[in-house]
């Protein structure tokens, strides 16, 4: 007879199978990691890295470095997210130059409409 308790039934059956289970999949991951100490210099997963290893055409300039010396080559670019509206990629959402994205009216840099719609320059 139970009072106003709570009482809990493990069933370490479940429980073994869970630490098997987690056990494998850190086993089945671990030798993804091995060579890693080998690169030549520290790299992450962040977003400006993984840019740089696939050739961005913002970062392509930059030397194959620390990802810190590559934003002192390429930092002071400006980029934008959006829409962009010319080249390649028109009409698809990416991160370009302001004047090849549209705003958030839908429309570009009034110096990159000036010179593709019009043919002039404002």
């Amino acid at each position: 007879m139970y009072t106003e308790s709570i009482h809990y039934n493990t069933r370490f059956l479940y429980v073994m199978g869970a630490i098997i289970s987690t056990v494998v999949c850190v086993l089945s991951v671990l030798p993804t990691y091995w060579g890693y100490w080998q690169l030549g210099r520290k790299v992450s997963l962040g977003p400006f890295e993984i840019a740089h290893a696939f050739r961005s055409p913002m970062t392509a300039s930059a030397a194959n470095a620390d990802i810190d010396q590559v934003l002192q080559q390429v930092g002071h670019h400006r980029v934008q997210y959006g829409q962009i509206v010319a080249g390649d990629a028109r009409g698809v959402f990416g991160v370009a130059e302001p004047e090849y994205v549209a705003g958030l009216q839908g429309t570009a840099g009034k110096d990159f409409r000036a010179r593709v719609f019009r043919g002039r320059r404002e």
